[in-house]
């Protein structure tokens, strides 16, 4: 315990050299109230001052004592108050001190893995005719536009504007799949339209699957 105290004692000494002095400080203040009180003390018993022997005995403990003090005052905590955390302000270990964590159960760390992970999202996507197309559309058929989407029932898509929507859907969510819904009229997965939204889900690691309708 004694040597971790001169370390601290030596480093803080360096970053504080005011320390240092006031230890000397200590030393002479009680060296002299050692002896004063004693005198003091002495004179009332036998009315004569302490000899001189006795001075001397009484300035070393006295010296060493007041010293001694002082030092463990400012250089038994590690903290940049006076004794460190243990001291009179507060010391670099304490300054911030808060209460321990609770540790969280298992339940609550999955729960808040589950708040942090992105919503998934399953694409339900059918792929059309041109001739399936005006059907659907009636008068406000646009060529190129016949991608359909599940959850936009009032609207078709060309390829720009869709795969404009799955990157813009992409930076919030995760795709976890993209399901094409092929009816008996509907262009085989093998065609090109398919292929090209097949080909974006390859790029981006996005599962597809192909649904009869």
């Amino acid at each position: 315990m004694f040597i971790p105290v001169l370390a601290n004692a030596f480093t803080d000494a360096i970053r504080h050299p005011e320390r240092p002095l006031a230890v000397f400080g200590g030393i002479a203040l009680g060296a002299y109230l050692s002896v004063f009180l004693a005198n003091l003390l002495y004179k009332r018993i036998s009315k004569k001052p302490i000899p001189n022997w006795s001075r001397f005995s009484l300035r070393t403990l006295g010296g060493f004592a007041g010293g001694w003090i002082v030092f463990i005052y400012l250089f038994s905590g590690g903290g940049d108050g006076i004794g460190g955390p243990g001291g009179t302000s507060n010391g670099s270990n304490n300054s911030n001190s808060s209460a321990p964590e609770v540790a969280k159960s298992p339940i609550e760390k999955d729960n808040q893995l589950k708040k942090n992970e992105p919503s998934k999202v399953v694409i339900n996507l059918r792929v059309l005719t041109d001739e399936s197309a005006k059907k659907m559309m009636q008068g406000n058929y646009q060529p190129k536009k016949y991608y359909h989407l599940s959850d936009k029932p009032d609207e078709l898509f060309d390829i720009e504007s869709l795969l404009t929507l799955l990157n813009s859907t992409l930076k919030t969510s995760m795709i976890e799949r993209i399901d094409f819904v092929i009816g008996v009229d509907d262009p085989d997965r093998d065609t090109n339209r398919v292929r090209l939204v097949r080909n974006w889900a390859e790029a981006n690691k996005v599962a597809v699957d192909f649904l009869s309708r």
